[in-house]
């Protein structure tokens, strides 16, 4: 969906003459075990996929997109469900739309829908966390978990996609070892539920 913003799809993100000479493609540089391997390579691959997805922006189909399932089919959903269970729309409910994607690059985030309307199977790109305890994670383990802000860039080099090993990252984690124990947020409990509270009111509105 986001290949019309410009982005590249998935068999042509490693299409690259850095990669084609090593013998790299796309399934063989997401494996994770470059951080610690090769964390040049590593920060290199990730590092210009999260530039090229900041540097875009979302077209104007998610626009289009999120006014429709809001405005459209959303709320037919909570005047049926409503309906249903004898209750005004105004009683709240699930959201209006549920995004289940396997994108990365943050776009729907950027086009509006909530943390409560996402379900991002493989995480998205501003989301960092080690998967194995590391010197930096170790500082914050009730929060191994940091997000980079869209403003950050990787000096990926265009010859080699190598970039340095990512200070912004360490720095955020370092921040956080200082953060209270960690607890859901209002946002994430939400967004937890949502799937459920979506089927609901889905079977509702069918019954």
């Amino acid at each position: 969906f986001s290949a019309d913003s410009g982005l590249p799809v998935y068999k042509d993100v490693a299409n690259l003459p850095a990669y084609r000479d090593a013998g790299l493609d796309y399934g063989d540089l997401c494996v994770p075990q470059w951080a610690r391997r090769d964390p040049t390579l590593f920060f290199g691959f990730w590092g210009s996929c999260y530039n090229n997805y900041f540097d875009a922006s979302p077209h104007d189909g998610y626009g289009i997109l999120h006014r429709w399932t809001h405005d459209v089919v959303g709320r037919h959903l909570l005047r049926r469900s409503a309906s249903a269970t004898g209750g005004g729309a105004e009683m709240g409910g699930p959201p209006t739309s549920f995004v289940y994607t396997s994108n990365v690059d943050c776009f729907f985030r950027r086009a509006g829908w909530d943390e409560s309307q996402m379900l991002e199977i493989h995480g998205n790109i501003s989301r960092w966390q080690c998967s194995l305890p590391c010197r930096t994670s170790l500082l914050a383990p009730r929060r191994a978990v940091w997000t980079l802000p869209p403003s950050h860039r990787f000096e990926v080099d265009p010859d080699t996609m190598r970039a340095p090993v990512c200070k912004a990252v360490e720095a955020e984690v370092e921040a956080e070892a200082e953060a209270p124990a960690f607890t859901l947020s209002a946002a994430e409990r939400i967004r937890a539920e949502a799937p459920r509270r979506y089927a609901e009111a889905a079977a509702a509105a069918a019954a």
